[in-house]
């Protein structure tokens, strides 16, 4: 199945190569990945040129501003990666008949919830970020292409920066780390949901799913469970709250997730923190062992 990846040079971008390559869902996957310099989303000739080249029967995008703070300083490029090229993508998938998979964000709820959302409860985000995300979501499904939307949350892993890389950084330097808890939500492994996005395709799910690695924690939860399982000093991990550490962005307190549709669809996904263990204590040390390697290789030259 031929499969077109914008932003294929992100995180999440990477991994679905990745994914695609181990012949994910028994599907032979052909992969035309398409990286920033390769492919200008923000232009819609840029958009077409390509597809007309590659004749993808899916699309999956993973181009998109993810810098939440950032987003309300840059509302105009927000709504304009987030917002206006899911639908250039929608027109183009409803041309040439191929599926569009596009990523949203538990951001377009307002978090005042206290029981997992479903994908049919009413959104109502808080931030620019969730706002623009939202604005996509709307884009594409008024574009009247068959599509895929998978909404997720807290992304972490290789080939980019991310909460958990970050803590663990801090956390070797020796550094104290306040971090808050009284947001709730799920770390979610890129390298999980490329996979179900692709189990998804094979199924041939269309319309919108809640993606995200099972079960509930807070942030705070998630950096204390990383430290431990790098095998640093716990104590370096202190709970804080949202209002004593204000950020540009307003965020959700309650972002959990209902996965029961795709579960039912034949999808799941494992708990979060059992991808988290196996993120930091082989991913990530497998990865540091082999920048180490390259480091000292070029030293030797």
């Amino acid at each position: 199945m031929r499969l077109l990846i914008t932003g294929a040079g992100g995180m999440l971008g990477q991994e679905m190569q990745r994914a695609a390559r181990r012949v994910t869902a028994g599907v032979d996957w052909r992969v035309a990945a398409f990286m920033r310099e390769d492919l200008d989303v923000a232009s819609q000739e840029s958009i077409f040129s390509a597809i007309a080249m590659v004749s993808p029967q899916v699309i999956v995008n993973c181009a998109a501003y993810t810098n939440v703070d950032g987003c309300e300083s840059e509302a105009e490029t927000a709504y304009r990666m987030n917002g206006e090229v899911p639908g250039v993508l929608a027109k183009a998938a409803r041309e040439t008949g191929a599926l569009l998979v596009h990523y949203s964000t538990d951001y377009v709820f307002d978090g005042r919830a206290s029981t997992p959302y479903k994908e049919d409860h009413p959104v109502a985000p808080l931030s620019v970020y969730g706002r623009s995300k939202l604005a996509g979501e709307d884009a594409i499904r008024s574009g009247d292409a068959r599509h895929l939307i998978l909404r997720t949350q807290w992304l972490y892993g290789r080939h980019g920066r991310n909460f958990v890389d970050t803590i663990l950084e801090k956390a070797a330097a020796g550094e104290q780390l306040k971090v808050v808890n009284d947001q709730f939500g799920a770390p979610t492994w890129a390298r999980d949901l490329a996979v179900a996005t692709l189990e998804a395709v094979a199924l041939k799910l269309t319309g919108t799913f809640h993606a995200v690695n099972a079960g509930r924690c807070t942030w705070y939860d998630v950096a204390l469970r990383a430290v431990t399982l790098a095998g640093m000093d716990p104590s370096l991990v202190t709970p804080t709250t949202t209002a004593e550490y204000p950020r540009p962005a307003q965020r959700p307190a309650w972002g959990v997730l209902d996965l029961s549709k795709l579960a039912e669809a034949g999808v799941t996904f494992r708990p979060w923190d059992e991808a988290l263990e196996e993120y930091v204590t082989r991913e990530r040390v497998a990865s540091l062992d082999a920048a180490a390697g390259a480091e000292a290789g070029d030293k030797q030259k």
